[in-house]
């Protein structure tokens, strides 16, 4: 009888430590990694979104033309025309197309390779009359006047030595961006 009885002990003692073992896989296979819990994906999904949103903004406003404003588009086209950087002038310049601003640049980059680079003369581009004229104007005052396009007043600046009245810029907004109108 003492035999049964140990064989009897053996067969439990086989069947509880197949029933441990199997418990043991299950929580291995129910095991997660510790980083990996509800709080922290949501804190990985929710940067994921900021550093998207951030890259996107870049990249649009990075190549955006125009202003945000009529007082800063105004000053950034003169203050462009002032360093004879006219390429510069020209994204601030409204267009009726894409391809047309594409013209203009290529026209522009044309006449910038051709001279020298200390010297950025446009001599025969378009609007080359427009961009002499404003050199050495500054922003008085932008006037918008009700049912029409505002426009920026220009005057001289102190140390100009020339003797003009100012003159104004028409301003567009297209799409809320601000342009120089010159067409």
């Amino acid at each position: 009888m003492g035999n049964q009885d140990n064989s009897i002990q053996r067969e439990d003692n086989i069947s509880n430590d197949s029933q441990l073992s199997e418990g043991s896989n299950n929580q291995q296979h129910n095991k997660k990694p510790k980083w990996l819990n509800k709080k922290n994906i949501t804190i990985i999904l929710t940067l994921l979104v900021v550093i998207i949103a951030g890259i996107f903004l870049f990249i649009r406003s990075s190549n955006a033309y125009g202003a945000k404003t009529p007082e800063e588009v105004s000053q950034k086209f003169l203050e462009a025309i002032e360093k004879e950087d006219y390429l510069k002038a020209s994204d601030y310049v409204y267009y009726a197309c894409s391809e047309r601003r594409e013209e203009v640049r290529k026209e522009l980059q044309e006449e910038v390779n051709k001279d020298d680079k200390r010297k950025r003369y446009v001599n025969k581009a378009i609007y080359r009359g427009v961009y002499v004229f404003s050199k050495g104007l500054m922003v008085e005052k932008i006037v918008e006047e009700n049912g029409k396009e505002p426009y920026a007043l220009l005057k001289e600046k102190p140390d100009s030595n020339r003797n003009r009245s100012g003159g104004w810029l028409l301003l567009k907004k297209v799409k809320n961006r601000w342009y120089v109108n010159l067409e």
